[in-house]
């Protein structure tokens, strides 16, 4: 499952609701929910403190799974 989808979720957002709480825009979190690309940045900073976190644990966390699926993939191929 995709981080930030899992993570918006625990907290009980839709993602309408998490784009009205950040200042993003519902395409940015559809973006980041469906690319699964760390984001960076604003982005990065506004959804850490949304989520009660640091950023640079956030970036962990889809850092993470990132380095899983590449393993995964390479141990496919």
């Amino acid at each position: 499952m995709n981080v930030l989808k899992s993570i918006r979720e625990e907290a009980g957002y839709t993602q309408t609701e998490l784009a009205n709480k950040t200042g993003l825009s519902l395409r940015t979190i559809q973006r980041l929910e469906a690319s699964e690309k760390v984001p960076k940045g604003f982005t990065l900073t506004v959804l850490a403190e949304e989520f009660g976190m640091e950023p640079s644990g956030l970036q962990a966390r889809f850092q993470k799974v990132k380095r899983s699926r590449d393993s995964e993939i390479t141990t496919i191929k």
